[in-house]
């Protein structure tokens, strides 16, 4: 498994484990920074993988949060 694999899966634990889009005060900067890559490289990967930038997937997520 490379680097940005193991970072997608990180990533994904930290989204639907760990539910951290249900902070407000954590951006996806906020979350890139802890997971040490850039922005714009985890972005390619989600982009590839899921269609949505880091952004959108925090948007999508915290609106279904709100709708709950």
């Amino acid at each position: 498994m490379d680097r940005m694999e193991k970072i997608y899966r990180e990533f994904g634990v930290m989204m639907t484990g760990d539910r951290i889009y249900e902070d407000p005060s954590v951006s996806y900067a906020d979350i890139c920074a802890e997971l040490g890559v850039l922005p714009e490289e985890l972005d390619r990967v989600l982009l590839r993988e899921l269609g949505y930038t880091g952004e959108e997937l925090m948007a999508e997520y915290r609106k279904g949060c709100s709708e709950e």
